[in-house]
């Protein structure tokens, strides 16, 4: 009998290995895959290669995923905040807003509806960007009347003045300590024929400035400044007060009219504009 070489013992030998290992292995991993679904689990550039791949044999059941909160998924929109109206955009709304006046009206009160103030019964209406004055009525002593708004510390304030009558009526622009023409305060007053007048309140002092502005026919772009405690106050670039002191805090802005005994008036204001 021949004898068979030595490696050929060696190699029958590791065949044999293989193959008994590999089936086992082959069906072990045939099995594992038959009872267990595989989750593949993404990894970083850091990982190895044996990290690449991950078998969960611990699943959530599906009551506890429909459990998982909402807010965990998905985010509530933030809702931005209304932008605040600066005294004069509501009239552009055809408003007189609530929330922004406070009416003027000798003692008198005024109804709101949907928080726009009815102003109509003493001839005070906002329309289409702005403030229109329109009566005609007797009574037998001056009284003003008008819409307070609380200063905001602005440096700067800008308005037009168009009037068409003014018959026994003043127009009135005020800035004042408190909310009613009484307190303590400096007016920028149009008169009839562009007469101005800047007079400080109440009615005991005496009138800071009188100017007759002939060329204004009527029409006055006028801007009133704040600085340092002083008022200015020009219009159409034409100065009529400069470094006036002010011995009081401003706190209201009051636009309205002063009415004489056996008013006409027809008068506008718009353009108002506030700057720090």
């Amino acid at each position: 009998m021949s004898k068979r070489p030595k490696n050929d013992n060696i190699t029958t030998i590791i065949i044999a290995i293989i193959t008994v290992v590999g089936g086992g292995l082959a069906t072990g991993y045939y099995g594992y895959k038959t009872a267990y679904n595989n989750v593949w689990i993404p990894i970083t550039t850091t990982q190895t290669a044996e990290a690449k791949l991950e078998y969960r044999t611990n699943f959530p059941s599906t009551d506890a995923v429909l459990a998982t909160p909402t807010s965990a998924i998905f985010t509530t929109p933030t809702v931005a905040p209304v932008p605040t109206l600066l005294p004069g955009e509501d009239w552009a709304g055809n408003c007189i807003s609530a929330s922004i006046w406070k009416p003027y009206l000798a003692g008198e009160t005024a109804s709101s509806s949907s928080m726009c103030y009815d102003l109509s019964e003493w001839g005070i209406v906002a329309e289409r960007g702005t403030l229109a004055f329109a009566s005609e009525q007797s009574q037998l002593s001056a009284v003003e009347y008008g819409i307070f708004t609380p200063w905001q510390n602005w440096g700067q304030v800008d308005f037009t003045v168009k009037t068409n009558r003014l018959d026994n009526s003043e127009i009135w622009v005020g800035f004042f300590q408190g909310d009613t023409v009484s307190s303590r305060g400096i007016v920028f007053v149009i008169q009839r024929d562009d007469m101005i007048d800047i007079r400080e309140m109440p009615y005991s002092k005496e009138i800071v400035n009188n100017s007759h502005l002939k060329q204004a026919d009527g029409k006055y772009n006028v801007q009133v400044v704040f600085q340092k405690g002083e008022i200015f106050v020009s219009v159409d670039e034409q100065n009529i007060i400069l470094n006036h002191p002010l011995n009081f805090g401003v706190r209201n802005m009051f636009i309205g009219y002063r009415s004489l005994p056996v008013i006409s008036l027809d008068a506008t204001i718009f353009n108002l504009k506030f700057t720090p």
